[in-house]
């Protein structure tokens, strides 16, 4: 199941690219499969593909094949360089399941994440028609979280919508299908919130795997 992962830098892909091979709390912090960066510098630089087995619904074991993409618009020559490394790893892959656009939750949506859709979409219109998800990574699940998203009155309905929205636009090709939206904590700390954060991983696997790849 090759699943390509995309989105600006610093949205998290590595960290999520890492719960769904493995969310392990040692394979998350001590033993990354793609290495995190503990400053704003941005620890992408390459196209990384690895392949994993994981388990979905039924407990069925599949490979997972997860292309973590660095994210554009560092620079000119970074882009150019990136982006002629992302067609030549994909252009390997016989097939990709899914696309899965990272965004942080509540993050604005500026010139960068409109620049990223925009770039994928013309590189993938087939993926683009029916293939995306979305996934919002650091969406806080305990009751404090909660708590303080309702004193600043934050719509998470609405945050959603206009993701969805901002991806309609900035897509190459008109969407006819509203893409799938999973909320998730990858790095959880209480119990009930590591619970929620695997359940909604086990959700997204199962997803993954019941589309029709594309060529």
């Amino acid at each position: 199941m090759p699943v390509l992962l995309i989105g600006s830098t610093g949205m998290g892909k590595s960290t999520f690219g890492n719960y769904l091979i493995n969310p392990d709390e040692a394979h998350m912090y001590d033993n990354q499969t793609f290495p995190i960066a503990t400053d704003n510098t941005p620890m992408t630089q390459d196209v990384k593909v690895v392949d994993k087995k994981v388990q979905i619904e039924g407990g069925r074991d599949v490979f997972l094949q997860i292309i973590d993409t660095p994210g554009l618009n560092e620079s000119a020559e970074k882009d150019l360089s990136h982006m002629i490394d992302i067609i030549k790893k994909l252009n390997e892959c016989e097939e990709i399941k899914a696309c899965i656009l990272i965004v942080k939750f509540n993050a604005k949506i500026d010139a960068q994440y409109r620049a990223t859709l925009k770039y994928y979409s013309r590189l993938f219109p087939d993926l683009f028609e029916s293939n995306v998800i979305i996934v919002m990574t650091e969406f806080k699940t305990d009751e404090d979280s909660k708590a303080l998203r309702k004193r600043q009155r934050i719509d998470v309905e609405q945050i959603k919508r206009n993701t969805i929205s901002e991806l309609c636009k900035c897509s190459d090709k008109k969407l006819t299908y509203s893409p799938q939206i999973f909320m998730i904590d990858c790095l959880a700390i209480q119990d009930a919130a590591i619970k929620i954060s695997q359940n909604v991983r086990r959700a997204i696997l199962d997803y993954i795997f019941q589309l029709q790849p594309k060529k």
